[in-house]
């Protein structure tokens, strides 16, 4: 049985009391929220292996979802106009030279790819192909894929056209293509 984060905080909390109760050195901030982060840290590795030895996940899938998991929640944060569940995203809005943020969102997608593209490599070179993929990431996974896709097809599409110039200052968006297979987007 696992602490709620309510437990967590008051378990601390008393332990912290019961120190100054025995005339010891009181805990610091940074201790306690040591002591608190601890606990969550144990908690989950008591799930995480629990969880592998009755066959609900195993280590790699467990190191895989959280790759995806920062990749994910990271590109949400730092890339505009991206929404959190990328489900009614409008691609062709996006990238559009009607879109007056355009260069923004080109310029911040550049960005991440640059800081990412290590953690990206990782992810994506253990993947060959679609079916590698366990189904319960599968989603987000695509959906992380298809703002890719959706970016090169515009970038094909306009590559003869003078306004996609001002963009070739920002080398760093056709670095995923070398990643994986997943990024093959010949076929567009």
């Amino acid at each position: 049985m696992t602490w709620s984060e309510i437990e967590i905080e008051e378990g601390v909390k008393e332990r912290a009391r019961q120190r100054i109760l025995e005339g010891k050195v009181p805990l610091t901030n940074f201790k306690i929220m040591i002591d608190q982060q601890s606990i969550r840290d144990m908690q989950r590795t008591i799930d995480l292996l629990t969880n592998c030895l009755i066959g609900n996940t195993t280590l790699l899938k467990y190191n895989n979802d959280r790759r995806l998991d920062i990749l994910y929640s990271s590109i949400q944060v730092e890339v505009p106009l991206i929404k959190e569940d990328f489900n009614n995203m409008n691609y062709e809005e996006i990238f559009s030279f009607d879109n007056k943020n355009l260069l923004q969102v080109l310029e911040a997608l550049n960005n991440w790819v640059l800081c990412n593209y290590s953690s990206m490599k990782k992810f994506f070179t253990s993947f060959h192909d679609k079916n590698d993929l366990d189904e319960d990431y599968n989603f987000k996974l695509l959906k992380f894929l298809n703002y890719f896709r959706n970016f090169y097809k515009f970038w094909k599409f306009n590559e003869k056209k003078a306004e996609i110039k001002k963009f070739l200052k920002l080398p760093y968006l056709f670095h995923p293509l070398k990643i994986s297979p997943l990024f093959d987007y010949s076929n567009l």
